[in-house]
């Protein structure tokens, strides 16, 4: 009964992102959804509530695989922490993440990412005050997580409000012009990427990456300076000054065996 509940939710609120369509309005909306046991991934990249890619295997969309990868890893050990915050150890649980952009024929713009768990509210930004609203208890840690540096929501908060929306008026003038070929929309695109997890060194990476390409060269030359050294060293002792003698200054070569 338990699992039947769950996915009744679950295909409810699907039912209500593909009917969620206007003349006046176009969308752009992508849909994760993680689902234990054994975690299966699907992503669904929908431009006016029309499905336009369909992602459950790394193979779609290679271009955009290693930045689709990190976002299944990234909402896998998502769903694993919040079922650890709910004391879930067992049975189906599944953790949805719903994000994308509006644009009116007026110019209006919109912009949301939503998570629910088994069905039900959990996490949501609001793009108008920056910050993250927890519909649960479990849903604080998470808020206060992501909130911390504030990296993690000005990355969302810039591809909603600028870049997905760029993305809207291509895709949407690409199914207009039939001669047009639809664009990969399963992993947000940046222009900059700033500072996100799923696709990016990050800056303690890229620090370490930065001391040991110093490190590394340093060594180098060490080690050159250290080589040219040695053999002026061993060329010198082939030879040996002769003092006492008005010719002190002149080198006596000696017998290789020396």
């Amino acid at each position: 009964m338990e699992v039947s509940h769950v996915l009744m939710k679950v295909l409810l609120f699907l039912m209500s992102i593909f009917s969620q369509t206007s003349a006046d309005t176009h969308t752009l909306q992508f849909l994760y959804t993680a689902v234990t046991p054994g975690v299966n991934f699907t992503a669904v990249s929908l431009v006016d509530g029309e499905e336009i890619v369909y992602y459950d295997d790394p193979d779609v969309c290679k271009t955009e695989t290693s930045c689709m990868q990190s976002d299944q890893e990234n909402l896998k050990q998502l769903l694993f922490t919040v079922m650890k915050d709910f004391n879930h150890t067992e049975g189906v649980h599944t953790l949805q993440r719903r994000y994308g952009c509006e644009r009116d024929d007026d110019g209006t713009t919109r912009g949301y990412d939503q998570y629910r768990y088994d069905g039900e509210d959990f996490l949501s930004l609001d793009l108008k005050t920056g910050t993250w609203t927890a519909a649960k208890r479990q849903a604080e840690i998470i808020k206060e997580k992501w909130e911390s540096t504030g990296r993690h929501t000005k990355y969302w908060e810039r591809y909603l409000e600028n870049e997905c929306i760029k993305q809207l008026i291509k895709s949407v003038s690409s199914q207009e012009e039939p001669d047009e070929v639809n664009v990969c929309l399963i992993c947000p695109q940046l222009e900059e990427r700033i500072l996100e997890p799923a696709c990016n060194m990050r800056m303690g990476e890229f620090f370490w990456f930065i001391i040991g390409t110093v490190g590394f060269f340093t060594i180098f030359i060490i080690c050159v300076a250290g080589f040219a050294n040695w053999m002026k060293s061993m060329n010198d002792s082939k030879s040996v000054l002769t003092p006492g003698s008005p010719y002190s200054s002149s080198k006596l070569l000696l017998p290789p065996e020396f």
